[in-house]
């Protein structure tokens, strides 16, 4: 790594510290994670400069290259534009303008596409809402883009994914006719024999499906994958086990069927080939109408970075750079960081090594929290989302109805006072949680700011997703755009949702790879996208193909990645919070990440600890152990029957 880069923790402190040392404010490069972030820097920054009598700079920094990525890039190119041949007007898209684009102009590709594969699509149960097949596509671009993909090499990915895929599988001993022809017979057989004398709810169950198959086969000549897995599984009364276990029998071996595996391979390549496409379209759309989006500004920055000829106009410009929360960085964001290290003097990356390597080694992640409650239910069995709002929403207004038992110190008078609802900020996993907390709260009349999603996301939340802008309204937001930011009281909801799934991780999730060892000199060499779709629609569990998968690479590589990423939510959730932090879930045995020693980050979550009085509030009182330190917390039990 480059000498003049080093890490650091305070991004104030050693910004104000350049200054001191004769950096010139106009000539400092900050990068922040977002606009509000990069406000609240400028603002504490003029703050110490200020009480250091430094009053030039103090308003110097104001025109310093201080904003996001797309802000401060932004600004560079426009001011090097005509070095460029580019226009200083170029009209920049937002993230909401520019998805808007997107899926208007690939409309037609994706049409094509899917008349093209409908078939398939439909046996591998790709076209429902809760798995769509176009979700995917614009995730691939997504990602594509970010990894610096051109289309021919998305094009390329499609070969990689099915190699992938194809080690997984089975050989085939049979023909997709003698498989399809056994499993015919055998349903013909058995609807011709059932139910015979036995009347079983199960077997009449059995009786259902058999003869649902069979009208769907006369339909359409084949059954979807999912229906071949039911049928593998069928469960009738024991009278009639003998008469159903040759359907079983012929369906089990789905997972070596010839045409299963030329329907995941065709469906693959449908979706790499369409996203390449969607990508060759979306660039010339903008083209014709001369327009870009971030990505683009962020390939343009790194051009205009890489090109010799500008190194005097930009050493001109920028003395020392600082980039905030770096363990955030795209690969493509750090090929651009790292090309700064050629023109700025001093590079400081500021994140949290914590973050980075997703894990809690050696620090008290709660050392910020001033008192911890959590928050759970059982007078519902319901186990969804809306449910689970609900009962955070009734714990909320329980905290503002009582809000001045909880004390916050106030930024600007420095006194403690009443919190506000302001003051509070939900957590959650994603933008459908937000909606769903958000939703929950407005319904018992409390005002919630619900954050914007970006570029690609898929169009039912992209669209669904309100903004509002009441200043005392509590805000609820993912943990990701939550990076950077503090409030007073946070509650941490979702984290419950184990790293393990429902279906095995590697199927039905685009996944970014590097097939080189990472070099963060080049950090887009070697980059690619594989997916592998799961063929069984709305089944996910006990189906055979699992057990092919369980001992690969790519298993155990995706499996940790995933658990790494609930520890960096969780770390990320704790250190928003300044005064109060509550966890929130119906399962606390879930929230415990394990580190990278296999042992348990969090332990006692919602645990009473019997020698411990109750509150005055009647609350429970237990300790929550972090990395073998214990902590007071309130254990609190919601009830929306009682109104609680």
């Amino acid at each position: 790594m480059n000498s003049n880069l080093k890490i650091i923790s305070d991004l104030t402190e050693e910004i104000t510290e350049a200054i001191k040392n004769g950096v010139h404010p106009e000539k400092i490069m900050a990068i922040t994670c977002t606009t509000k972030v990069a406000d609240e820097l400028i603002e504490r920054i003029r703050t110490r400069l200020l009480e250091l009598g430094d009053t030039e700079s103090a308003t110097g920094i104001l025109n310093g290259y201080v904003g996001t990525a797309n802000c401060v890039f932004g600004r560079l190119l426009r001011e090097l534009a005509l070095e460029r041949g580019l226009s200083p007007t170029q009209k920049v898209l937002s993230d909401t303008e520019a998805g808007s684009l997107f899926h208007t102009t690939v409309s037609g590709t994706i049409d094509k596409f899917y008349h093209k594969n409908s078939e398939v699509f439909y046996r591998l149960g790709l076209d429902n809402r809760n798995n769509d097949w176009r979700n995917k596509v614009f995730e691939i671009v997504k990602l594509a883009r970010q990894n610096g993909l051109s289309s021919e090499e998305v094009k390329e990915c499609a070969d990689y994914s099915w190699e992938i895929m194809k080690s997984w599988l089975p050989m085939s001993h049979s023909t997709s006719e003698q498989l399809d022809k056994g499993l015919e017979s055998a349903l013909k057989f058995a609807e011709s024999t059932l139910p015979g004398g036995d009347s079983t709810r199960l077997t009449l169950k059995v009786v259902e499906k058999i003869k649902l198959a069979l009208v769907d086969w006369k339909r359409n000549g084949y059954l979807s994958w999912e229906q071949w897995a039911e049928l593998s599984k069928l469960a009738p009364g024991k009278r009639s086990e003998d008469d159903v276990s040759q359907v079983c029998a012929t369906a089990s071996v789905h997972y070596a069927h010839p045409r299963l595996h030329g329907d995941m391979k065709e469906a693959i390549f449908a979706l790499f080939h369409c996203a390449a496409e969607a990508m060759e379209k979306y660039v010339e759309e903008k083209n014709k109408r001369g327009v870009i989006d971030f990505i683009d500004q962020e390939f343009l920055a790194l051009e205009l970075l890489t090109d010799k000829e500008n190194e005097k106009a930009l050493k001109e410009r920028i003395s020392a750079v600082f980039v905030d929360e770096f363990q955030d960085l795209s690969p493509l964001q750090i090929a651009i960081n790292m090309q700064l290290l050629n023109i700025a003097d001093n590079v400081a990356w500021t994140g949290d090594v914590k973050q980075a390597i997703y894990g809690f080694r050696g620090t008290d992640p709660m050392e910020q929290a001033l008192a911890i409650e959590t928050w759970s239910w059982r007078d519902s069995g319901s186990k969804d989302i809306g449910t689970d709002a609900a009962h955070i929403a009734v714990g909320m207004k329980e905290v503002i109805d009582q809000r001045d038992e909880y004390l916050v110190m106030d930024k600007i008078t420095k006194s403690l006072r009443p919190l506000k609802a302001g003051d509070i900020a939900v957590l959650c996993k994603s933008n459908r949680d937000c909606v769903k907390v958000a939703s929950a709260l407005s319904k018992i009349g409390i005002s919630a700011t619900v954050g914007k999603s970006g570029l690609m996301e898929t169009q039912e939340v992209a669209y669904d997703v309100a903004e509002y802008t009441d200043k005392d309204a509590v805000h609820v937001l993912t943990y990701d755009k939550s990076k950077g930011l503090e409030w007073p009281f946070v509650i941490l909801y979702s984290l419950g949702r184990s790293s393990k799934r429902d279906k095995l991780p590697v199927f039905d999730n685009v996944i970014a790879v590097s097939t080189k060892e990472f070099d963060i000199e080049n950090p887009l060499d070697g980059r690619k996208l594989y997916y592998c779709p799961w063929p069984y629609g709305n089944r996910k569990r006990k189906v055979d193909l699992d057990g092919f998968v369980e001992n690969t690479k790519e298993l155990r590589e995706k499996e940790e990645q995933l658990l790494k990423e609930n520890q960096r939510l969780m770390y990320v959730g704790i250190t928003r919070a300044n005064d109060y932090l509550v966890f929130v879930d119906r399962d606390y045995s879930k929230i415990g990440s394990i580190d990278d020693k296999g042992q348990k980050v969090i332990a006692n979550l919602g645990v009473i600890e019997e020698d411990l009085e109750d509150d005055s509030s009647g609350n429970k009182i237990g300790k929550i152990v972090v990395n073998g330190e214990r902590f007071t917390c309130k254990i609190k039990e919601i009830s929306i029957a009682e109104g609680k």
